[in-house]
């Protein structure tokens, strides 16, 4: 390629497809941002691209996805038959050992040799190691989510609060969050946000306050105390054992053809909780939590009730 003030650059990957498409007409590039990351000159292109991308013949109408650090992705359809689960690359954790051995050994060096500088150049290949598995497996999860679907339901998460430091998982809190970070969810989210218009899908972001896990998908029942470590759960009002992740995939996937649950709102509102309208389609019915009032009734300053004056 050839780059202003610097001249023709020799690249590892080949342009040819990009060649052919700017002779075709059918591509033209904008700019070329060059970086260096990880120890590497990277130069990414911005292209307008004209050509039409054939939509593949999507298997299913309605797809709910549920990503975490468990699996990556558990797809259902909205009648709870599972049709894709997809393992967690764990790219840094197969790799851990090796790297904790690398920064300690850095840390005993001199900063600035030549042996520090070695080893630090052998950290950064790692990273880029870490960073390509992960990054191949997320494409690829996502390519084949967009293309099996016409509507594709996901959760909107709060990744930066999910990643927060919390007691009691991992040293300190931080097994947890490094899994949860090593996952990615965020990129996951955009990459789909990007595929789905690329392959002709609709994408649906559910309320981040909707209690997909919780909910139960057979009766609708709502179980109050899940905890996270919980991967199965046995709901009292119907009898029905439920995997967790297929669950919460389902109800998700519901929120597509059921109206009634579209319009729950949570405790986006209320705070704790709030009214489940019941679900016509299904015959669901939702059940009813008592929620914190924030706010003091208009007339009165303080929560004592008011005393009546004597006689």
């Amino acid at each position: 390629m050839q780059l202003p003030r610097i001249g023709r650059v020799h690249t590892h990957e080949r342009l040819d497809r990009l060649v052919n498409a700017i002779a075709a007409g059918n591509a033209r590039v904008l700019r070329a941002t060059v970086s260096l990351r990880q120890g590497r000159w990277w130069c990414a292109f911005t292209v307008t691209d004209t050509a039409d991308l054939a939509v593949p013949d999507k298997p299913y109408d309605v797809v709910g996805v549920d990503v975490g650090v468990n699996h990556l992705i558990v797809a259902t359809t909205p009648d709870g038959t599972q049709v894709l689960r997809i393992p967690p690359p764990r790219a840094l954790a197969d790799l851990q050992r090796k790297m904790v051995g690398l920064q300690r050994k850095a840390a005993r060096q001199q900063r600035g040799s030549g042996r520090w500088q070695t080893t630090m150049r052998r950290i950064r290949r790692l990273h880029a190691r870490i960073t390509a598995v992960r990054n191949d497996a997320i494409h690829k999860a996502t390519t084949h989510l967009s293309t099996m679907a016409d509507t594709v339901v996901i959760e909107r998460l709060n990744v930066a609060g999910m990643g927060a430091r919390k007691p009691g998982s991992g040293a300190r809190g931080r097994g947890f969050n490094r899994n949860l970070r090593n996952a990615a969810l965020g990129e996951l989210h955009r990459q789909l946000g990007y595929k789905t218009d690329w392959y002709a899908s609709r994408l649906v972001r559910a309320n981040r306050w909707y209690p997909s896990s919780k909910t139960c998908s057979a009766c609708g029942r709502r179980e109050p105390n899940l905890p996270r470590g919980a991967r199965h759960w046995h709901c009292p009002g119907c009898d029905t054992h439920h995997d967790r992740d297929v669950n919460a995939a389902t109800n998700l996937a519901h929120l597509a053809v059921c109206t009634s649950c579209r319009e729950w709102r949570g405790d986006a509102i209320h705070g704790r909780g709030a009214t489940r309208k019941p679900c016509p389609d299904q015959g669901q019915v939702g059940g009813v939590e008592t929620s914190t009032q924030h706010r003091p009734p208009s007339g009165q300053t303080g929560t004592a009730p008011q005393q009546r004056e004597a006689a």
